[in-house]
Protein backbone atom coordinates (compact mmCIF):
# COMPACT_ATOMS: atom_id res chain seq x y z
CA UNK A 1 0.00 0.00 0.00
CA UNK A 2 1.37 3.37 -0.95
CA UNK A 3 1.11 6.38 1.28
CA UNK A 4 -0.54 9.48 -0.04
CA UNK A 5 0.29 12.83 1.50
CA UNK A 6 -2.59 15.04 2.65
CA UNK A 7 -3.72 17.20 -0.22
CA UNK A 8 -2.72 14.66 -2.89
CA UNK A 9 -4.81 12.29 -4.96
CA UNK A 10 -4.35 8.53 -4.64
CA UNK A 11 -4.82 8.32 -8.41
CA UNK A 12 -1.23 9.47 -8.93
CA UNK A 13 0.02 6.20 -7.40
CA UNK A 14 -1.87 3.98 -9.90
CA UNK A 15 -0.59 2.61 -13.19
CA UNK A 16 -2.08 4.66 -16.03
CA UNK A 17 -2.23 4.87 -19.81
CA UNK A 18 -3.02 7.61 -22.34
CA UNK A 19 -6.70 8.30 -23.00
CA UNK A 20 -8.78 10.79 -24.96
CA UNK A 21 -10.86 12.92 -22.56
CA UNK A 22 -13.67 13.23 -25.12
CA UNK A 23 -14.11 9.45 -25.18
CA UNK A 24 -14.08 9.30 -21.37
CA UNK A 25 -16.80 11.97 -21.26
CA UNK A 26 -18.89 10.02 -23.80
CA UNK A 27 -18.52 6.87 -21.69
CA UNK A 28 -19.56 8.82 -18.60
CA UNK A 29 -22.74 9.79 -20.44
CA UNK A 30 -24.57 13.05 -21.08
CA UNK A 31 -27.32 12.51 -18.49
CA UNK A 32 -24.87 11.45 -15.80
CA UNK A 33 -22.89 14.65 -16.41
CA UNK A 34 -26.12 16.65 -16.20
CA UNK A 35 -27.24 14.96 -12.95
CA UNK A 36 -23.81 15.50 -11.36
CA UNK A 37 -23.64 19.12 -12.47
CA UNK A 38 -20.26 18.64 -14.18
CA UNK A 39 -18.27 21.78 -14.95
CA UNK A 40 -14.69 23.07 -14.97
CA UNK A 41 -13.12 20.15 -16.81
CA UNK A 42 -9.36 19.65 -16.62
CA UNK A 43 -7.69 16.93 -18.67
CA UNK A 44 -4.31 15.34 -19.30
CA UNK A 45 -4.66 12.95 -22.23
CA UNK A 46 -1.06 11.72 -21.91
CA UNK A 47 -1.77 10.42 -18.40
CA UNK A 48 -5.36 9.36 -19.12
CA UNK A 49 -6.61 11.72 -16.42
CA UNK A 50 -9.80 13.82 -16.28
CA UNK A 51 -10.92 16.01 -13.39
CA UNK A 52 -14.17 17.92 -13.02
CA UNK A 53 -16.09 19.93 -10.45
CA UNK A 54 -19.39 18.32 -9.50
CA UNK A 55 -22.39 19.30 -7.43
CA UNK A 56 -23.78 22.63 -6.36
CA UNK A 57 -21.85 25.29 -4.47
CA UNK A 58 -19.92 24.35 -1.38
CA UNK A 59 -18.09 22.25 -0.50
CA UNK A 60 -16.16 22.38 -3.74
CA UNK A 61 -16.25 18.70 -4.85
CA UNK A 62 -13.99 17.16 -7.50
CA UNK A 63 -14.46 13.91 -9.41
CA UNK A 64 -11.22 12.52 -10.85
CA UNK A 65 -11.22 9.77 -13.46
CA UNK A 66 -8.13 7.95 -14.71
CA UNK A 67 -7.69 5.19 -17.29
CA UNK A 68 -5.55 2.46 -15.76
CA UNK A 69 -3.09 0.13 -17.44
CA UNK A 70 -5.54 -2.81 -17.38
CA UNK A 71 -8.06 -0.79 -19.49
CA UNK A 72 -10.38 -0.10 -16.55
CA UNK A 73 -11.04 3.22 -14.86
CA UNK A 74 -10.26 4.46 -11.38
CA UNK A 75 -12.55 7.12 -9.90
CA UNK A 76 -11.92 9.32 -6.90
CA UNK A 77 -14.19 11.90 -5.36
CA UNK A 78 -12.86 14.51 -2.99
CA UNK A 79 -13.33 18.07 -1.83
CA UNK A 80 -11.36 21.29 -1.75
CA UNK A 81 -11.43 22.94 1.65
CA UNK A 82 -9.49 25.73 3.27
CA UNK A 83 -6.81 24.57 5.69
CA UNK A 84 -4.84 27.30 7.44
CA UNK A 85 -6.11 29.76 4.85
CA UNK A 86 -4.98 27.71 1.84
CA UNK A 87 -7.10 25.51 -0.42
CA UNK A 88 -6.33 21.84 0.28
CA UNK A 89 -7.60 18.78 -1.58
CA UNK A 90 -9.20 16.23 0.76
CA UNK A 91 -9.28 12.85 -0.98
CA UNK A 92 -12.46 10.88 -0.47
CA UNK A 93 -13.61 7.54 -1.84
CA UNK A 94 -11.46 5.71 -4.43
CA UNK A 95 -12.96 3.01 -6.66
CA UNK A 96 -10.78 1.02 -9.06
CA UNK A 97 -11.52 -1.63 -11.68
CA UNK A 98 -14.51 0.18 -13.23
CA UNK A 99 -15.33 -0.79 -16.81
CA UNK A 100 -16.44 1.82 -19.36
CA UNK A 101 -20.09 0.69 -19.32
CA UNK A 102 -20.21 1.11 -15.50
CA UNK A 103 -18.60 4.55 -15.41
CA UNK A 104 -21.78 6.65 -15.12
CA UNK A 105 -23.47 4.38 -12.59
CA UNK A 106 -20.41 4.24 -10.32
CA UNK A 107 -19.83 8.01 -10.55
CA UNK A 108 -23.45 8.74 -9.54
CA UNK A 109 -23.28 6.30 -6.63
CA UNK A 110 -20.02 7.83 -5.39
CA UNK A 111 -21.48 11.33 -5.61
CA UNK A 112 -24.62 10.26 -3.71
CA UNK A 113 -22.47 8.81 -0.89
CA UNK A 114 -20.26 11.91 -0.81
CA UNK A 115 -23.21 14.29 -0.37
CA UNK A 116 -25.12 11.94 1.92
CA UNK A 117 -28.09 11.48 -0.41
Amino acid sequence: MSTVKPGESALWTLDHRPADAQITLQQLGYWTRARLGVRELVKDDAKGWLSMRVGPGRPYRKLNIQLCGDDTYALEIGALRKHQGLPTYIAGELVTGVYADQLGEVAEAMFARAVGA
